[in-house]
């Protein structure tokens, strides 16, 4: 078997990333976009046998891809508990797989840090319940009690995420064409690598810069979405990032809600030159930290509980503890240097020929 002829060896079902554009996914015969997309089983049985009803559909006569748009991908947890959450996994519309099972969803959360704990440090308070002044016949001037209020915490990002650059997630749904040869990979297909490829087809995604000329049919698929000219081109770099699936014409709630506002992957070149942003493959977006769908909280001893005075004496108020609300910006410390999911390391690759 040929190197590119790898293609054939990948069952139907087979999901992979994609780092072109999107004219040339259309051209692709062997490929669908993982956007969620309803299929009669009829016209796609291979893939109906492979998926079923896991990402939704009518139960009888359709079916439907898995929605990948402004998602990321996660293994199934398997009982290995590395997804706290893996059993309260909800499922897609219809009759979709939920809980520990491939096709459910799971929405953004926000954990407090592993190692490195919130905290929040108010000075100048005592540190236990104490009288200022007990003053004459035991008159109280002013009392620090041993009352714990609480407060939530407000602001935060639109998410909680990881440093990620946006792919197209596909699917492959038959093993020949109509005209009878094989699926293979396209050029253009990413995947990752737990060592290193044998095949010369295969280029690290390191952001290398190459001539167009050199790398014809991968420029004519990918050419400048992540940098470059028309004589020269970069290749995508996904070192550090995960990746994430294009939002496209996804409700940005139900995905990426800051989709039009990601960055260039290569900032520091001149206009023109820098690939694509915002919702667009290539696309890059820094680690970000959302306000908990459960509140976060903090418990302050030792301030009054409610509004009290401080002192008043002969009807004159010195000093009083009142409704108003002093806003606490942080914290500024105690927290990891990025927001991540739990991880395994990988290369990442790019087909660049058949």
């Amino acid at each position: 078997m040929s190197n590119s002829q790898i293609g054939p060896n990948l069952p139907v079902g087979s999901m992979i990333a994609f780092a072109g554009n999107p004219t040339t996914l259309q051209q692709m015969e062997g490929w669908h976009v993982c956007d969620g997309r309803e299929l009669h089983k009829d016209t796609h049985l291979e893939l109906f046998n492979a998926i079923r009803y896991a990402n939704g559909g009518n139960g009888s006569t359709t079916f439907k891809l898995p929605d990948c748009r402004g998602y990321f991908l996660r293994a199934v947890d398997q009982g290995t508990g590395r997804d706290p959450d893996a059993g309260s996994r909800t499922a897609p519309p219809n009759v979709g797989n939920s809980g520990d099972s491939p096709g459910s969803l799971e929405g953004f959360a926000t954990a407090q840090p592993a190692s490195n704990t919130f905290t929040l440090n108010i000075p100048n308070l005592p540190n236990t319940s104490k009288k200022t002044n007990r003053g004459i016949d035991e008159v109280r001037v002013a009392q620090w009690n041993s009352g714990s209020p609480v407060f939530t915490f407000t602001g935060g990002d639109q998410e909680t995420r990881p440093i990620n650059n946006y792919v197209y997630f596909i699917i492959k749904y038959t093993q020949t064409t109509q005209s009878g040869t094989d699926v293979i990979v396209p050029v253009g297909a990413v995947t990752p690598v737990a060592g290193k490829p044998t095949s010369g087809q295969w280029l690290l995604c390191d952001g290398s810069q190459l001539a167009s000329s050199q790398y014809n049919l991968l420029f004519q698929v990918i050419q400048n979405i992540h940098g470059g000219t028309p004589t020269k081109f970069y290749l995508p770099d996904y070192r550090g990032y995960f990746l994430r699936g294009v939002n496209g014409d996804r409700d940005p709630r139900d995905g990426d809600p800051d989709a039009g506002n990601r960055l260039y992957p290569q900032p520091n070149l001149p206009s023109g030159q820098q690939g694509a942003k915002g919702n667009n493959v290539g696309s890059v977006e820094l680690t970000a930290t959302a306000q908990a769908n459960n509140e976060f909280k903090v418990s302050a001893p030792h301030l009054p509980t409610n509004r009290v005075w401080a002192d008043k004496i002969a009807g004159y108020t010195n000093a009083r503890f009142t409704d108003a609300i002093t806003h606490l910006t942080g914290p500024s410390g105690g927290a990891g240097a990025e927001s991540r999911p739990v991880n395994a390391y990988v290369d990442w690759y790019i087909k660049a020929s058949l």
